[in-house]
């Protein structure tokens, strides 16, 4: 709970560099890899939620029905998912990983494990039992507050939705 004296908004604003820094190097990766971007949100989706019908994986991935269908059959086409029909209505189609699609699950975990690790051992060691202290500390609070993404109102620090979550 943020409080008057709260350095919240002051953690946040140095989290968001590191964050876009993240997501510049996830961006730059993917050229280099054999899925896209969009192709790693849809198959971290279906990692985590299981085989999504058609309609449900759009709207997971907030696209178009048809965008949707589109992108999926270029991942078909890699060998990265597969489309079954439901038994009981052949007009439902459902989305899965193959096996290849978990690989590229599987190969980008190693890299950010490697990332860390990297980073990590370029610390001394009373930084790193700080950031050990530091990462248990907002892993307690996680698991006290709980964290819902889908429930979770727009982020006041992030740029893209201040105006809207100021009201």
């Amino acid at each position: 709970m943020a409080t008057a004296t709260s350095l919240a908004p002051e953690i946040a604003a140095e989290l968001q560099p590191l964050v876009a820094r993240a997501r510049h190097l996830k961006a730059h990766r993917t050229r280099h890899q054999s899925a896209s971007t969009a192709h790693l949100h849809v198959i971290m989706m279906l990692e985590a939620e299981g085989p999504l019908t058609m309609t449900l994986l759009a709207e997971a991935i907030d696209v178009s029905l048809s965008s949707a269908t589109g992108l999926v059959s270029r991942m078909e086409e890699r060998g990265l998912v597969e489309r079954l029909h439901d038994s009981a209505d052949r007009r439902v189609v459902r989305v899965r990983l193959t096996d290849a699609g978990r690989a590229v699950t599987e190969e980008h975990e190693l890299l950010h494990q490697r990332q860390m690790a990297r980073l990590l051992d370029a610390m001394t060691p009373d930084e790193q039992r700080t950031c050990l202290a530091a990462v248990r500390i907002v892993r307690t609070t996680i698991e006290r507050v709980g964290f819902d993404p889908e429930s979770e109102p727009a982020c006041p620090f992030h740029p893209d939705t201040r105006e809207i979550s100021a009201r």
